[in-house]
């Protein structure tokens, strides 16, 4: 048996090996029926690799819905199941990332002077990866939450299933950064990405359990709870086992991933098994300590709001509602340099009071 810590290790260098396309053979993958509607992916041939390993053909399935789009009053909303579709949906391109700014902007730079809250400024030190990635995620809409699929194409039983949640930031980032062909291949496990919500759109707390009904926060950690539900459901027919998942996140995923661990609403048997990289929900960055305040300065840049956001929710969320995605992901808002402006918050819902006894259980 393979060691789990090779796979860790593989997952951590591939991260970007769909950036270059690799040159691969494309052909159209067989139709596979889900819930919803069929879908219809290609067929990636990997050839040797540069390790004279020789590597079986992955069937890729880029962009397959799992929930409806969270985009007019449905924004800030929990994520609702996706509307189904007749014929064969094709998913051949990555999906658009969900909205964010765009890593290396001017706000970057204004954050790592200490003006800024979005945990990006250490990717600035990284020009090579930057510019990898800034075209990777200039491709945004609302409608966002997709999850890809990579699955050995021949086999001849069930395989292992593993979800991966990106990280870095809880403001940046997308599943279609991380190709997972090469995993699944050599691994013979059926690999998904998922895109989440991210920032305001992700984590918009309105009410930190003082007896409001107003929207909590954890927006993005729901969108990852319904894409497991999805994949509970679903992945027996792309070859997958829904009884053998493992959840692995790195960083910020890897505190999210922690925070499903614990979480109440999570129903059984969604995850078997769990792999937290470079991060967990101790983390002294893990969640927003004061989310209402951030939500108080989000509203009042954008003239939704000049007093208590907790006692007036629904006209505030209504106003932000017509702001631009764009306009909400870039505004200017006071945190501390390397903290999260945006991010999960104690909710009493998605992430419980007594989140640190249920870890040490």
């Amino acid at each position: 048996m393979k060691s789990v810590y090779f796979y860790i290790h593989l997952v951590s260098i591939l991260a970007l090996c769909g950036i270059n396309g690799g040159g691969s053979e494309k052909t159209l993958s067989r139709v596979v029926p889900t819930v919803y509607g069929s879908v219809q992916g290609y067929v990636r041939h990997l050839g040797p690799s540069s390790h004279d390993l020789t590597l079986s053909p992955v069937e890729v399935f880029l962009g397959v819905p799992y929930a409806a789009p969270p985009t007019g009053q449905a924004r800030f909303s929990p994520s609702m199941s996706p509307l189904p579709w007749d014929g064969t949906r094709r998913c051949l391109e990555p999906p658009p990332a969900c909205p964010q700014p765009m890593v290396g902007s001017a706000g970057d730079r204004q954050e790592a002077s200490g003006r800024g809250g979005r945990m990006q400024s250490p990717i600035t030190g990284r020009p090579a990866l930057l510019a990898a990635l800034r075209p990777l995620l200039q491709y945004q809409s609302e409608d966002c939450l997709y999850l890809n699929i990579y699955t050995p194409q021949q086999r001849s039983e069930s395989l292992a299933v593993m979800v991966y949640i990106h990280g870095e930031s809880f403001t940046w980032g997308s599943g279609s950064l991380y190709d997972g062909s090469i995993l699944a291949s050599y691994g013979q496990v059926v690999l998904v990405t998922i895109n989440y919500r991210l920032g305001p759109l992700g984590f918009l707390n309105l009410q930190s359990g003082k007896g409001s009904d107003g929207p909590s926060g954890n927006q993005g950690l729901m969108d990852q709870l319904a894409a497991l539900e999805w994949i509970h459901h679903n992945i027996h027919q792309f070859g997958g086992d829904p009884q053998r998942v493992t959840l692995v996140g790195h960083s910020t995923g890897a505190v999210a991933v922690n925070y499903l661990l614990v979480s109440p609403v999570v129903a059984p048997g969604m995850f078997q098994r769990v792999i937290l990289m470079s991060g967990s929900a101790l983390s002294s960055w893990a969640s927003v300590a004061d989310p209402t305040s951030t939500a108080q300065q989000l509203a009042e840049h954008h003239h939704c709001a000049q007093g208590d956001t907790n006692t007036r929710w629904p006209e505030v969320l209504s106003c932000l509602q017509d702001v631009s995605a764009q306009d909400l992901v870039n505004t200017p808002l006071r945190n501390y340099q390397f903290l999260s402006t945006f991010g999960p918050s104690v909710d009493g819902v998605v992430i419980p009071h007594d989140f640190n006894e249920r870890l040490t259980r």
